[in-house]
């Protein structure tokens, strides 16, 4: 996890992002003339958003799975107490 963090900080770092002009014009000490909006067409905005879809799913599938493994033999445990 630590890694993951210090490699995209190093990205950061090295491939810097600008998103307002008034961060780019204080980066760089020139006038910003003019920006250029995104503009998504309407089937990368549907693949986006099922991308953000499977994202939750399997953020909830992993969590699912952590927690089956940590408490599962708990869980085998109590039932198995209860139904004998």
């Amino acid at each position: 996890l630590a890694a993951g963090v210090g490699a995209a900080y190093l990205l950061h770092l090295l491939l810097p992002v600008f998103v307002s002009t008034r961060q780019l014009a204080g980066a760089t000490g020139l006038p910003v003339l003019g920006a250029v909006s995104m503009a998504w067409i309407e089937r990368y905005q549907a693949r986006r958003r099922r991308g953000g879809v499977l994202y939750a799913g399997c953020t909830v599938a992993l969590i699912g799975v952590g927690a089956v493994l940590l408490f599962g033999s708990y869980i085998y445990n109590l039932v198995r107490a209860l139904l004998t």
